[in-house]
This record gives structure tokens, sequence and C-alpha cells, in this order.
């Protein structure tokens, strides 16, 4: 992932692109990485608790070298190459607007069409590099017939294959992962989408991601760079043609600017919102606070918060509102 290295550099598992300007201060050199992240929900149902913010729940850091990931912004085919199939432009997506549709030839298992790996990644250390490679596939009526993602060399041959799909009219996922040997180094690589068994059935696959992680061999949550506020493109000007990275979760919150509109809440930090508010009333319990309709909660200094932010609407039927943001590090 060579060409990954000259634009950014790893921080407690996270990536930042470089500041031009290499002449940091000694106060930006130590400074703790601050992130600000927005929040807006709206609670469905009455009286039950739902997280405002859950860093448990957060995506993890990654890396998708795959370029155009979900077809969106070139025509689908664009990078991949049929092998034994027809490619076309999918209308059943999993993610925007566009798939890709592979339609084997019906002469043998092993049909289907690959992405040439952009990649030189070593394997040193005690751990080695693993290549995770994954995307969604369907079928856009009935069901049966199979696909796999596989991991090959520059010739097709297998290295790795990934879970077989059954198909049905739901995107399910495949991943194939790779261990580079340690002392070695992986080159010229294919992900392949590839029939396990011998059939013409229209394969719409969605969503692909290429991800290299040391001692890890599981998939991250796709990631591209029109996935909302985590998710950025690394060349934003030219998302065609560029890889796509997802931020460093927030670790800690520091602090919050909340609004709550559309009905009261109760609000609990790093708990469970309580659903009766007589409990609070009453003093039985001191884990939620009422913040009223129209009422805004900023903290006035430093908190620390390791878990959640938890809601709970005050008064039955009512579907309240809390929005603002959170900050705190990474």
């Amino acid at each position: 992932m060579g060409t990954l290295d000259d634009r950014f550099r790893v921080s407690q598992g996270g990536a930042y692109e470089f500041d031009k300007d290499t002449n940091i201060s000694i106060d930006q050199s130590l400074r703790a990485a601050v992130r600000y992240r927005p929040i807006d929900v709206t609670l469905d149902t009455s009286n039950t608790a739902e997280d405002a913010i859950n860093l448990a729940s957060l995506p993890v850091y990654t890396v998708n070298t795959v370029k155009n990931p979900s077809f969106e912004h070139a025509t689908p085919a664009t990078g991949w190459t049929a092998d034994g199939s027809t490619l076309a432009t999918g209308s059943n997506q999993r993610t925007g607007t566009n798939s890709l549709s592979i339609t084997g030839d019906n002469s043998a298992a092993g049909e289907g069409a690959y992405y040439v790996l952009d990649n030189d990644v070593g394997s040193t250390g005690n751990k080695p590099t693993v290549v995770i490679a994954s995307f969604y596939a369907k079928r856009a009526s009935s069901s049966g017939d199979t696909i796999r993602a596989e991991i090959t060399n520059s010739s097709g041959t297998s290295l790795a294959n990934g879970n077989t799909i059954t198909l049905t009219t739901s995107y399910q996922r495949t991943v194939a992962f790779y261990i580079i040997p340690l002392g070695t180094t992986f080159d010229d690589g294919r992900l392949y989408a590839r029939t396990t068994t011998q059939h013409g059935t229209a394969v719409e696959i969605d969503d692909v991601q290429v991800e290299y992680r040391v001692g890890q061999s599981s998939a991250t949550p796709f990631a591209w760079g029109d996935g909302g506020i985590d998710c950025h493109w690394v060349d934003p000007s030219n998302p065609t043609t560029t890889e796509s990275f997802r931020e460093t979760p927030l670790q800690i919150i520091r602090g919050f600017s909340l609004e709550v509109t559309g009905g009261d809440l109760l609000v609990a930090l790093d708990h469970t919102a309580q659903a009766s508010f007589t409990a609070v009333e009453t003093g039985a319990t001191t884990t939620s606070v009422l913040i009223k309709s129209g009422s805004t909660w900023t903290t006035d200094q430093p908190i620390n918060l390791t878990r959640n932010i938890s809601i709970v609407n005050r008064v039955s039927g009512e579907t309240p509102r809390i929005q603002g943001w959170v900050w705190g590090l990474v």
C-alpha cells in the first residue's frame, strides 16, 4: 500500500492527510487529537431508551483501497475486467444509485470479473499483514446460484477463497482474507467475483472493499468517500480515481452542545436513561436529567464520557429530537 503511505500518517490507529506545511509547532505536535461529531436523533418509539451516541458502536478506522467501490463516480465496469462474463450497470444497488451486474457465460464454474489491486504491500515485524477483500452480492429476482470473493495472484490463480453466497434478492457479504507471509511482498494481485457452479444468472455486486490490516482477518463495515460524516475520499476533488478512508472514532467525549425540540427528553451520560421521570423527581435515581423541549444543554467545562449519551422521551406518544454536536479525543 505504498501509494497511500505518501499521503497518510497513522496515529492511534487513525489516518489524517498530511498538511502541506511541514513546519508545525511544538504545541501542534503535542496536542491531543480532537474531533467534533454532529448528533441528530429523533426518538421513534415511546418510552424506549436509545443512544444519541454510543462510542462502542462507532465503526473503526480503515482505508478502502478500491477506487469507485460503490460504482457511483464512473461507469460501473470501470476498473473491472470480465472473465467469462458480460458486465453491465446494475440498478439493484445496496448503496448509492448503481451496482455492477455480472452475467456469466454459463460455460463453466469460475466465471465472473476481477479488479486489479493497486498494491505493493510487505509483511514485516512479528505480525503479518492481512489482505481483506469483500463485496456484497444479490440477484434481481428469485434465488439460487452462487458467487464468492477470491483473492488471486496476477495470473488469476486463487490464493484465498471467501465464503460462498447462495444468491437471493437481499444483499449478502462475501469476505476473503489472505495472510501475506512474513518477509514477503504481495503485489499485482486481484480481487475476483467468481461463480462456484456453472450458471448464467445476472449477479449484482456492490460496496467493494479491500483493506490491509495487521493481525486482523475480519472485514470492517463498508467505507467509501460518500459514506457519511466519518468517511472521506483521499482526493476529494477526484473521487473516480481515489481511495477512501474512515476516520478514527471518538474514544472519549469531552464536551457537547445539544438542543431538544418536539418534546421533553430524559438524558443520561454513560448510563441508560430512565423511562420514568417520577423516579427522578422523588430522588430514587440520579442517572437521568430532564431537558425540556426548546432547551439547550451545553457543557461549561471538559467532561469524560467513555460510553454513551442515552435518551428517552418524557411523555408517552411524543417523538422528541435532539440535535447538536459532541467533541472529544480520538
